[in-house]
């Protein structure tokens, strides 16, 4: 009774439904090698949702990089000129991870936050002026991003470091859209700077309660 519920269960959940009808008639050497097999599968779930995940936040970053040198225009979302959330927001819809707020500060609001240590290629990193989020990025690993840069040496969308003085400044936090691939991105240039802001930047919580009045 037991090895038909649990068969039922896997079958059921995995849409193996086919197996329930010949389970009935199966003999027994069939019925504990199909018992075998399901436990194989129950199993590799974990697996199955690794490699998900890894797919969609490579795919994310093949999309977002597909756009490096698109010059900025606040308030953008094509080829012709795009702003740092559109940029993240373009690249998530064409990827198929899904639709994401418009601004930065809504982004922020709506991510899962996360520990910088955590961070894995395709999380979201967020920079902040007076506690107030006004940047997003995609991380990429490496202690790098890509972004839509609206003013520096170079603007539009770019690959930039985390510890270049601006962005490691102003710095704020990270976020998860996609489940963790369970992948974390190794630094290469050691300790991050900005690591030592990430449990505070967690607990800024006006800064999770702000709007924008326009997309940046």
């Amino acid at each position: 009774m037991i090895q038909k519920k649990f068969v039922r269960f896997v079958a059921e959940r995995f849409q193996l439904l086919i197996f329930l009808n010949t389970y009935a008639v199966m003999n027994s050497i069939q019925k504990i090698l199909t018992v075998l097999i399901f436990t194989l599968i129950f199993l590799a779930q974990p697996l199955f949702a690794t490699s998900t995940a890894q797919k969609k936040r490579n795919d994310f970053i093949t999309e977002a990089k597909d756009w490096l040198g698109t010059p900025y225009v606040y308030g953008g979302t094509t080829r012709n000129g795009i702003d740092c959330s559109g940029f993240v927001y373009v690249a998530a819809m064409k990827s198929g991870i899904g639709v994401l707020p418009r601004t930065a500060a809504q982004m922020y609001n709506t991510v899962k936050k996360i520990k910088d240590s955590e961070r894995e290629p395709g999380d979201l990193v967020f920079f902040a002026v007076n506690s107030k989020v006004t940047h997003v990025g995609i991380y990429l690993g490496n202690n790098q991003f890509i972004h839509a840069a609206s003013d520096g040496p170079k603007t539009g969308v770019i690959i930039s470091r985390l510890s270049e003085k601006y962005w490691k400044n102003h710095y704020f936090a990270a976020g998860r859209v996609i489940a963790s691939a369970g992948n974390i991105a190794e630094e290469t240039e050691g300790t991050d700077p900005s690591a030592q802001k990430s449990d505070t930047a967690s607990k800024k919580q006006s800064a999770a309660t702000q709007t924008e009045e326009a997309p940046v």
